[in-house]
């Protein structure tokens, strides 16, 4: 018995039965590129949506550190001002609130864009404060007061 070979296949199949062969391994070819392509473009998409989330995280934490750090400039100021008061201690106290409010002010106007990094609750912009305002950031649920003498509240009259 002779062996088989696939010059020996090949030179015995009709031109139709070749033709039906060929379409069919070109077929199989392409099956296996568009779904290794397609496997590919799904990976890259679940890829692209772990760093979007991993991202976004890492803006909210960035919002909360600035947040922290100027709510610590400013209670830090206001410690040394009372222990020891006098003029440079409280224009240093000045310095810390007008900082921190500028930045909560920052944090409003940046509205629905920031939306899943923090949530000022009750923030009305007036001259004095009067209501509570507190800041709730998304990265870790956790709130902040604000302090009235921000006055980024209405009063409560």
């Amino acid at each position: 018995m002779d062996k088989l070979t696939i010059g020996r296949i090949l030179r015995e199949m009709r031109p139709g039965q070749l033709w039906t062969t060929a379409a069919a391994i070109v077929a199989l070819a392409s099956g296996a590129f568009l779904l290794g392509h397609k496997l590919q473009l799904s990976t890259a998409d679940l890829r692209a949506d772990r760093t979007e989330r991993k991202l976004a995280e890492f803006r909210g934490l960035q919002t909360k550190e600035r947040f922290l750090a100027f709510y610590l400039r400013y209670l830090i100021a206001k410690d040394r001002f009372a222990a020891e008061p006098g003029d440079e201690n409280q224009g240093a106290v000045e310095r810390a609130r007008e900082a921190y409010r500028e930045y909560a002010m920052e944090l409003l106007k940046r509205g629905e864009e920031a939306a899943d990094e923090i949530d000022l609750r009750g923030a009305v912009i007036g001259k004095s404060g009067g209501k509570d305002v507190s800041v709730k950031f998304g990265y870790d649920g956790s709130v902040w007061p604000l302090p009235r003498e921000l006055g980024l509240a209405e009063s409560a009259d």
